[in-house]
């Protein structure tokens, strides 16, 4: 479900269910990716689904937004 190098850095459920700690909306964590945009070369993301949408976000700000 993750990336290696994302495992070892953080850890995830085991249902990969999180709430906005704002909103208190539930998303899935679907898998992890590496962000290869030449401004964030190798930046962990969070790709997460939620109200029939799929988003991403960078892991750190992630786990500061959800839980």
């Amino acid at each position: 479900m993750c990336h290696s190098d994302c495992i070892k850095s953080k850890i995830f459920k085991k249902s990969g269910i999180y709430k906005n700690k704002k909103t208190g909306k539930e998303y899935k964590i679907l898998f992890t990716a590496i962000n290869c945009t030449n401004a964030q070369d190798g930046q962990e993301m969070v790709v997460y689904l939620g109200e029939g949408k799929i988003f991403v976000r960078e892991i750190n700000e992630f786990f500061e937004k959800f839980e």
